[in-house]
């Protein structure tokens, strides 16, 4: 009898401890929910990375990051209960981050005094009128890609005073 209510003793504390050590491990798991949650899941491939700033894209948080000298454009998918799922991240030596993600075309650049962009398409061969977005504050800007086969286009960055950035 006594060794029968040891083992339920010692079952109920083993049970206890796993649920414990479960909740724990559990709390400690970033889940994306915010910045910083965020940051330091991107902060697994490279300790230096810094989310600048995010935008939200359909059910996605498109991040401006950067890294000691690169920059870039980190992916989350948008999960039950506030939580981002990590998608993917781009890094680049230059100024400048262009990325086509779903049916978006993704722009970023990583310049002081920013002010707008202009973005020339061409489709097919033909030069369509420039398009132009908001750049300021460091945040990713995007347009919807044009739906053809073929298409490029050209970025152009400008400061608060209409002069091009280079």
């Amino acid at each position: 009898m006594k060794n029968k209510k040891l083992l339920i003793i010692i079952g109920i504390v083993v049970l206890l401890i796993s649920i414990c050590f479960f909740s724990i491990s559990n709390l400690k798991k970033e889940d994306g929910s915010t910045i910083d949650s965020r940051e330091n899941i991107l902060k697994e491939q490279d300790s230096f990375m810094h989310i600048t700033s995010e935008i939200e894209l359909d059910n996605y948080l498109i991040g401006a990051i950067t890294s000691n000298n690169k920059i870039g454009i980190s992916i989350f998918e948008s999960e039950k209960n506030g939580k981002y799922r990590f998608l993917m991240q781009l890094l680049t030596t230059e100024d400048v981050v262009f990325h086509t993600f779903k049916e978006y075309d993704l722009f970023w650049c990583n310049k002081e005094d920013l002010d707008y962009a202009m973005v020339t398409y061409t489709v097919e061969g033909i030069v369509q009128e420039p398009i132009k977005i908001d750049v300021k504050d460091y945040k990713v800007s995007y347009l919807k890609s044009p739906q053809a086969k073929s298409y490029s286009y050209k970025v152009e960055y400008y400061d608060k005073n209409g002069n091009v950035i280079k």
